[in-house]
């Protein structure tokens, strides 16, 4: 490339994208919201420990027809129109993962048919507590709870233990330990960006879900998620676009960079940025003591993590005129309505009109 011009940021949805960290993240996802509609743009990292929501969640490969109707499920896709808003349809569709109703834990717990997986982030004691459940599918339930800090000092001690300073990092911090604890308890049915991505979703159309344990939030009216969708819509129309351009070179980078993980590569050379290099997220056994039950230990798997130098920020935006205040509230808190407001003073000014005539009075 000619001068000092930053390489373009690969995007293909489902295929490959570059991530702020210039990690080539290859999981077959779009890329997660991550506040997107508050700040007014998309593809920004988040983080699951930031949230003080319980989520129930299973996966998309087994919901169904039947499964739909046997448990009342309102899927997030079938509220968009697919030839209006395609591309929000598609991002709604694709998710991995689905929330469903706290309420129906203990039934979906008892079958053999579905696995169900509780994720819950919450303060305990001025700390973060992440709580993890599953059930269902007709396997033995697990249960796991850790102090986030613990998870991540553990695994610091525990790979300097065993590899001590051969272990590479990549030009910034490793991913969270919660994202490969995730994976590691749900046979890597879970990541940190699936189950953030799903409740995106969920919050888009029922807002409050999750907050603080909720089982269910408040179903979204049409009006009220008709903003949101275009700003959605636009945002991965636009992705969309620009990755047409790149779809040769991003499938020959999937390629590459597969063949090399298999072979044990340290770097390999990709189109478009030049070299790559492997990262490797060592395996670790996670003692955990008194910080997490029920469990002594958790074992990590090995994970290949590759990385470039350079590449730009692009990311697509959002209009200000597409932004919606809903999108800025905390999950959970909705606006009083207007006669609430409107009695709230008519209340107050009845206090001090009393509290003048009782001074009057003395």
């Amino acid at each position: 490339m000619p001068g000092d011009a930053e390489p373009p940021r690969v995007w293909v949805p489902y295929l490959v994208r570059l991530s702020d960290d210039r990690e080539l993240v290859m999981d077959r996802a779009a890329g997660t919201l991550c506040g997107a509609l508050a700040r007014g743009h998309v593809g920004s990292r988040g983080a699951l420990a930031e949230l003080r929501h319980t989520l129930w969640l299973v996966q998309r490969v087994d919901v169904d027809e039947a499964f739909v109707r046997e448990h009342a499920l309102v899927l997030p896709e079938r509220l968009v129109d697919a030839e209006l808003h395609p591309h929000a349809h598609r991002w709604l569709r694709e998710l991995s993962l689905v929330c469903v109703s706290g309420l129906k834990w203990q039934r979906l717990a008892k079958g053999e048919r579905v696995r169900i997986f509780r994720v819950a982030i919450e303060e305990e004691g001025g700390r973060v507590l992440f709580d993890f459940e599953s059930a269902g599918g007709g396997r033995k339930g697990r249960r796991f709870r850790a102090h986030l800090d613990a998870l991540e000092v553990a695994r610091e001690a525990a790979e300097l233990r065993s590899h001590g300073d051969v272990v590479r990092r990549g030009p910034t911090m490793p991913p969270s330990a919660l994202d490969r604890v995730l994976r590691a308890l749900s046979a890597d049915a879970l990541s940190e960006e699936a189950v953030l991505a799903a409740y995106e979703a969920a919050a888009l159309v029922e807002p409050g879900y999750g907050y603080r344990g909720a089982t269910d939030g408040t179903p979204a009216s049409i009006d009220e998620l008709a903003p949101d969708i275009v700003a959605l819509d636009h945002a991965f129309a636009q992705v969309s676009a620009r990755a047409e351009g790149q779809r040769e070179d991003a499938t020959a980078i999937v390629a590459t960079l597969e063949r090399a993980s298999r072979a044990g590569q340290s770097s390999v050379q990709i189109p478009i940025y030049g070299e790559a290099w492997r990262v490797v997220e060592v395996a670790v056994r996670l003692p955990l003591g008194e910080d997490a039950e029920p469990m002594a230990e958790l074992v990590l798997s090995a994970v290949d993590r590759w990385f470039v130098a350079r590449g730009d920020r692009y990311e697509p935006t959002i209009p200000s005129e597409l932004m919606t205040e809903a999108r800025r509230r905390i999950p959970g808190v909705r606006a009083p309505p207007e006669w609430a407001v409107l009695v709230v003073l008519a209340v107050l000014g009845a206090i001090a009109a009393l509290a003048a005539l009782l001074e009057r009075l003395k």
